[in-house]
């Protein structure tokens, strides 16, 4: 278990048992951000928000804004499943884009002439969903959309969070079967990630007791401006990760690789060890015998009749080095 994806986990289910949308949305750049690709991180973020949505919406449906969810439902859903799939064949950064307009949003409560503008927009909302399912396929940020349109909506604390939950748990649900059955490059449920999903759910019936409880419609709508506003600002300036996918044959085309090169140089190290081990020994024989031979030759040595002795020792000496 890692302690960068627990705390990414803990801080994201804060923010998503909240707002029903804070988990794939932030933990998504940052498990990036940590190094881990798109895909692994999916495996670990996905059922934790499927969890989460699900126990807000328990006793919560009646609050659930219908008519939009099954636009969702008909215009997202089929293009997340799509452009999930084809991402991972061609990763692609598209978060500056998307955290403008969030921000944009997210300062409609301030500016007469950008609610104006967003008011147009959303209300080509079949446009806008598609626009979402696209953007949610490809980046898993569509949450920052989907928060975007629901809050312009003027809805009640109560049915924001419902309807966003709804949503947001559809999205999660096809993504895992789309995970598991169309690329499955990584085993979903385990000991491991079950640990992480069942801390952010912790953390939800904790916020849900102690924080969402307490607070009430206008302080909630300043707390979601000032979410979005961090939405936007994120991933607007974290703008280094890649959304990469590394299947198993490209792991296991690595991993041989990198073995094949690790036991090339051990053979040339094994190698080059016994040449220098050899070597010594050639060494150490040579300077015996020397010392040997000039031992029984002493000052005879360079006497003519012993020259033809010593030439013939020279090339044995040379034979052996």
């Amino acid at each position: 278990m890692f302690i960068d994806i627990l705390l990414t986990i803990i801080l994201t289910s804060v923010i998503q048992s909240m707002f029903g949308t804070g988990v794939l949305l932030f933990g998504t750049p940052l498990l990036l951000l940590y190094g881990y690709d798109f895909q692994f991180a999916l495996t670990i973020l996905l059922p934790t928000s499927v969890m989460i949505n699900f126990f807000q919406l328990m006793n919560k449906y009646n609050d659930i804004d219908i008519q939009f969810y099954k636009k969702l439902v008909l215009w997202c859903v089929p293009l997340i499943v799509l452009f999930l799939y084809f991402i991972s064949l061609n990763p692609i950064k598209i978060n500056i884009i998307v955290g403008t307009f969030i921000i944009i949003i997210a300062l409609k409560e301030v500016s007469s002439f950008i609610s104006n503008g967003i008011n147009i927009i959303i209300k080509h909302e079949v446009g806008y969903l598609i626009l979402t399912g696209v953007v949610h396929g490809t980046t898993n940020l569509g949450g920052a959309l989907l928060s975007a349109i629901v809050f312009s909506k003027n809805l009640s604390k109560e049915k924001t969070r419902a309807t966003i939950a709804i949503c947001y748990l559809t999205f999660a649900v096809f993504q895992i079967i789309t995970l598991r059955f169309f690329i499955n490059n990584y085993e979903i449920f385990n000991i491991i990630n079950s640990i992480y999903w069942l801390s952010g759910l912790v953390v939800f019936f904790i916020v849900e007791k102690l924080l969402y409880l307490d607070v009430d419609n206008k302080r909630y709508k300043k707390y979601f401006t000032v979410f979005l506003l961090l939405i936007g600002s994120l991933l607007i300036f974290n703008n280094n990760y890649k959304y990469e996918f590394t299947s198993r044959k490209e792991k296991c085309k690595i991993y041989k690789s990198k073995n094949d090169k690790l036991y090339k140089n051990t053979k040339i190290l094994k190698k080059i060890n016994e040449v220098d081990l050899q070597a010594e020994k050639n060494q150490k024989f040579v300077l015996d015998n020397i010392s040997d031979y000039l031992k029984k030759s002493g000052p005879l040595f360079f006497n003519p009749n012993n020259f033809n002795k010593y030439l013939n020792f020279l090339s044995k000496i040379k034979k052996i080095a």
